[in-house]
């Protein structure tokens, strides 16, 4: 479950300026007045709405194609302001589809101006929900990014993939994290190096124009979409105090200085 901004039109109501989201889309016809059709890559047609709870109710996208069978619920991808990123495979060929059967969209959950778009496929460009973000740009307009290790999984070293709305365009660069984080100030227990020597997105984080792929282990890498030259900043998180033990199963207490960024 994630948490998204509802439209900043609404934002003088007593409803609150944030809601609850389920990671998944409900399937099912539901038409009110955030409802936006779109054409997916087989030209037919597929319909989203959004209804809202009052946290802690939750609140949901609804998802239906009159001409298909959604056997799978879409996966919610990322969420910033009104704006919804999400993929759905329709059809019943795939027990298990993968990214290239899925189509993604963007939806606009405003019900003033909602819209549902069709995005460009990815095409390989990445592999997996928790690399990519939607990062709004101003009231109409926004960019996807994702960031992959590069292909040799090198660390510090990534793949920043772009799709800005206005040229619906994927563009790939190969970027180096600029200010990559200190060494952890104490050693790490061999059985644990592979969480900390290459960064594994676990979630993606927006705020304003800048964008963060969080590994828990290894740190944040923040990226600002709406600078000039794009350019990667790592910030270091301190690993989880049970994970660091010393030999006799005593547990090693940091202080202030050795936790600096």
């Amino acid at each position: 479950m994630s948490t998204a901004a509802v439209p900043s039109g609404e934002s003088s109501s007593p409803r609150p300026s944030w809601v609850l989201v389920h990671a998944y889309a409900l399937v099912g016809k539901i038409r009110n007045d955030t409802t936006a059709t779109a054409s997916r890559r087989n030209k037919k047609k597929i319909f989203a709405s959004f209804s809202r709870g009052r946290p802690p109710v939750p609140s949901n996208l609804h998802v239906d194609c009159p001409d298909g069978t959604l056997r799978h619920p879409p996966r919610l991808l990322s969420m910033a302001d009104d704006l919804i990123l999400f993929h759905a495979y329709v059809g019943s060929e795939y027990v298990y589809p993968r990214f290239r059967q899925c189509d993604f969209f963007i939806y606009r959950a405003d019900p003033k101006r909602p819209s549902l778009r069709l995005l460009p496929h990815p095409e390989g460009r990445f592999y997996k929900i928790h690399q990519v973000g939607v990062v709004p740009r101003g009231d109409e307009h926004y960019t996807v990014a994702a960031l992959v290790p590069d292909k040799d999984c090198t660390p510090n070293n990534f793949l920043l993939c772009l799709l800005d709305s206005e040229t619906q365009v994927w563009t790939s660069r190969a970027l180096h994290v600029d200010s990559p984080k200190r060494d952890f100030p104490v050693e790490i227990p061999r059985e644990l190096n592979h969480l900390t020597n290459y960064h594994t997105t676990s979630s993606v984080i927006t705020f304003g124009g800048t964008i963060g792929w969080a590994d828990l282990y290894r740190g944040v890498v923040f990226c600002d979409l709406l600078g000039g030259e794009h350019t990667l900043r790592g910030v270091p998180l301190p690993l989880p105090l049970k994970q660091i033990t010393a030999s006799d199963s005593s547990e090693r207490v940091l202080t202030a200085d050795q936790c600096e960024v």
